[in-house]
């Protein structure tokens, strides 16, 4: 059988890449041969992928094939080959002989002869979206429950772990060590400023990346949700301030890379340091220099009682 994983959300259509392999295994009552190409990681021969759809293990008589990436990296031609591939030996890829996964972290491209031949056929498909918002929210709940079943969490509790990051990787990782902690007690927003206390900073770091990308809406709703939370205006603003300039310190030596010298000189932790240098307003430094100019010129303005703070807040986001 076919299984056709996309989208952005690599956590999530990773979890459901394991189910489909688990069930597959769990049907057969016995183990089958796995073979995973990553063009991530290697060079795809396409005559390894066909062998492995093919033929069988000398122990077992099925196989787990898991094609990571295909669609969004490989070349047009060799993508034509791969569909040819596909359409001569349909009969025995679609029955239980073979659970071949077509795994792509990230969007792809829908007008190719291979997407459509996938998303018409492949005995399942699925597309995970990046979660935002309550869709968040819902997951955050589900991963407590996932670890402890009966474990009480509080609303705001929930809406506080949501602002630290939209990282669904980070996010588990939070719930874990926040059920650890717990030990059975209900989980309260004090519990997680305690266990996690970067929430508000990485929020508003994440919302001056999704400005660099042109995302305003998405950067006035993550900086909202800081106050929201009930932060205080001035210590957002401040918050603006100073994440800003880290990506200053950043742009200031990217040309040299992410190396041990370059974060020393910049001042900036290798985690945020690389983060940064990822993000779209490091590499137009005009653009970051005129938003830098601009927030300097909205703290001297509200620190002189000039501009109301919220107002300042919101004209840097719609300015930049």
């Amino acid at each position: 059988m076919i299984v056709f994983l996309s989208g952005e959300d690599e956590f999530r259509s990773r979890l459901c890449l394991e189910k489909h392999r688990f069930d597959f295994l769990s049907g057969l009552g016995r183990d089958a041969s796995l073979s995973v190409f990553d063009v991530r990681d290697e060079s795809v021969n396409l005559s390894l992928v066909r062998g492995a759809c093919v033929s069988t293990g000398l122990f077992s008589e099925k196989s787990v094939v898991v094609c990571v990436d295909f669609l969004r990296t490989l070349t047009t031609g060799t993508l034509s080959e791969l569909f040819d591939f596909l359409e001569v030996n349909s009969a025995h890829l679609f029955s239980q002989e073979v659970l071949l996964i077509f795994w792509e972290r990230g969007s792809v491209r829908k007008n190719t002869k291979i997407y459509k031949f996938l998303t018409k056929n492949a005995s399942s498909v699925e597309v995970f979206d990046k979660l935002y918002g309550v869709a968040l929210e819902r997951w955050v709940r589900d991963r407590f429950s996932y670890y402890d079943s009966g474990l009480l969490v509080d609303v705001a509790a929930v809406r506080l772990l949501v602002l630290s990051s939209t990282d669904l990787f980070a996010l588990d990782g939070f719930v874990q060590k926040i059920v650890s902690y717990a030990c059975g007690e209900r989980v309260t927003s004090f519990m997680v400023s305690v266990l996690v206390p970067t929430v508000a900073s990485v929020k508003i770091f994440d919302a001056l990346d999704a400005l660099g990308r042109g995302e305003k809406r998405q950067s006035l709703e993550l900086v909202h949700g800081v106050l929201d939370s009930g932060e205080d205006p001035y210590y957002v603003f401040a918050m603006l301030v100073f994440q800003l300039r880290v990506f200053v310190k950043v742009a200031s030596v990217s040309r040299r890379g992410a190396t041990p010298e370059t974060m020393r000189i910049a001042g900036v932790q290798p985690f945020v340091f690389k983060k940064a240098l990822s993000s779209p307003l490091v590499s137009s430094p005009a653009r970051l220099l005129r938003a830098y100019k601009l927030l300097c010129d909205y703290d001297v303005r509200v620190k002189t009682g000039d501009v109301d703070v919220l107002f300042a807040i919101d004209r840097f986001v719609f300015a930049v």
